[in-house]
């Protein structure tokens, strides 16, 4: 449904962005749009959760809710059966912000240059605010990545001071 919502704001934006576009035309390629974007990020989607789950091993799926929620409020799980599990995923995490911290302003400033040739070339204001997301988008997202870090190295410094269960 999300991202159905995203298609329809970017039937709105393509509407808004080219004057001489017919409503009903704006209306189909926002849900074709919508609906491509769905399928694109459902896979990407499917595909990340299958990866967690290879580096986790086979949890239950009370287990992996758990897993999931202690990396993602950086909170310890309740079980200590679960700390090699976390371990696991937090090397993983580290490695994807390794990766997105490359890649990620790359992308953003390629699009930002391009909403500026086009408000260069145009003159058309909406590429100026486009290109003022697509550099806040940039700067939130590397801070976005530097606390998410920071919130993965204080659950592993809590993982390896737990006590540990000799019997176990």
């Amino acid at each position: 449904m999300l991202f159905l919502l995203f298609g329809s704001f970017f039937g709105a934006f393509y509407f808004l962005l080219t004057p001489d576009a017919d409503a009903g035309y704006a209306l189909v390629a926002g849900v074709l749009g919508g609906l491509f974007f769905a399928l694109v990020m459902g896979a990407f989607l499917r595909i990340a959760r299958g990866r967690d789950r290879a580096v986790t091993g086979d949890l239950s799926r009370a287990d992996a809710v758990e897993v999931a929620r202690a990396g993602r409020t950086g909170e310890l799980p309740a079980e200590r059966d679960l700390d090699g599990p976390m371990l696991d995923l937090i090397k993983r995490r580290r490695e994807q912000y390794r990766r997105s911290s490359v890649s990620g302003p790359l992308v953003l400033g390629a699009i930002a240059l391009l909403h500026v040739g086009n408000a260069l070339n145009t003159g058309v204001g909406w590429w100026w605010a486009g290109a003022a997301l697509m550099v806040t988008l940039l700067v939130w997202t590397r801070v976005q990545a530097q606390r998410n870090l920071a919130k993965l190295d204080r659950l592993e410094t809590a993982i390896n001071s737990r006590p540990h269960d000799p019997a176990k």
